[in-house]
């Protein structure tokens, strides 16, 4: 067991511990036991491997316990030889690979915080991430999140996660997921295990998370899968034996309608309708500061032939485009194809953008 490093290496305390064994088996009244014992520890004083010699050199020097094989010896941090001889899956390996693919992501595309309403018809605004945090620090179990067509949901989901890989470890031990549902066979079975799938754990790993971790489901684009089922209701989420996990997912408000909780609010066994577990938002319009922000981030970001002030001065200047942009989509269609579609000296209060112009020019750009 000493020398098999490929199997249990790496813990000098379980290292110490075979070589207290071996020790008192020195001392074995079998012959051959206590022979062979003694010339595995000879051949540990003479080990070519310097980690392997110093805790040797080590051991030799401490005072040994007479009583060793009586006592429980501690385990060691994640023991691997723990592992092995439960036949434990090893998941932190496609774990820290998910989250590498997930902080690879970060810094690509430019981001704008979306601003959020508790109802539709409301005007006071929040900021989404605060929502989203209170949410996650609360015993509520599914925040669902609104918002129009191109409002930004998937860039600020996909935020989201990276923002949770940032904390997984240190200030939160839920695993953060994000799940493009429309790829997704059995979403309403399986949800959670299918995604894993995806990622290319094997079945025992996942048998291995259910049992032993949660989970924070971030799911994009309910719209886009042509769901008319409670995903939380009919995973069985945070039922005995199911996942255990908080729910984040994204609609287009066009796809709702006047019963649209119930495709998405919990119920437990107490209640039918379980609004303490229920939490939602409506993303609303940029506004200018929200536009102008973006437009920094934009210009930093990439090599436009326009300059911060150009952009702005088009956003203040040509009629209704201000009032055009105040989606996360239009806007940055408007900044990728302005510079191809006016020069900076153009006279832009005499220019006239619609949608159709700018999805046009988009079109033309390839």
């Amino acid at each position: 067991m000493y020398s098999n490093d490929a199997l249990w290496g790496w813990h000098p305390s379980a290292k110490q511990l075979i070589l207290q064994i071996l020790s008192q088996l020195t001392g074995s009244s079998e012959g051959g036991v206590a022979s062979h014992s003694e010339k595995i520890l000879q051949g540990l004083e003479i080990e070519q491997d310097r980690k392997k010699r110093t805790i040797y050199q080590d051991w030799a020097q401490e005072k040994q316990n007479p009583d060793i094989l009586l006592q429980t010896p501690p385990i060691p941090h994640g023991s691997r030889l723990l592992d092995c001889v439960q036949n434990k899956p090893d998941v932190n390996t496609p774990l820290l690979q998910l989250k590498r693919e997930r902080l690879e992501e970060q810094g690509r595309n430019v981001y704008i915080l979306p601003r959020v309403k508790v109802n539709s018809n409301a005007t006071e605004t929040f900021d989404l991430t605060s929502k989203v945090q209170e949410f996650l620090s609360s015993s509520k179990k599914v925040f669902l999140l609104l918002g129009d067509s191109g409002t930004g949901k998937s860039t600020f989901n996909r935020a989201l996660e990276v923002d949770l890989w940032h904390r997984y470890g240190k200030a939160d031990e839920r695993i953060p997921l994000f799940v493009y549902l429309p790829s997704i066979e059995k979403l309403d079975r399986d949800l959670i295990g299918e995604r894993l799938r995806k990622a290319n754990f094997t079945e025992e790993q996942i048998r291995e998370l259910k049992a032993h971790h949660e989970f924070v489901i971030i799911c994009d684009g309910y719209d886009e899968c042509q769901q008319t089922r409670n995903l939380y209701t009919s995973n069985q989420l945070n039922q005995p034996g199911e996942w255990r996990a908080q729910m984040v997912i994204s609609c287009c408000t066009e796809y709702t309608s006047d019963r649209y909780k119930d495709l998405f609010q919990p119920t437990d066994r107490n209640s039918r309708e379980s609004l303490d577990l229920f939490q939602e938002a409506f993303i609303a319009p940029f506004n200018k500061d929200q536009i102008h922000d973006y437009i920094d981030q934009y210009v930093i970001s990439r090599e436009s032939p326009w300059r911060t002030e150009d952009y702005r001065r088009a956003l203040e200047q040509i009629p209704n485009l201000q009032d055009l942009v105040t989606n996360l989509f239009l806007l940055r269609l408007a900044l990728d194809v302005l510079p191809q579609l006016l020069e900076t000296n153009s006279e832009f209060s005499r220019v006239h953008i619609t949608r159709i112009k700018l999805y046009d020019e988009f079109v033309a750009q390839g």
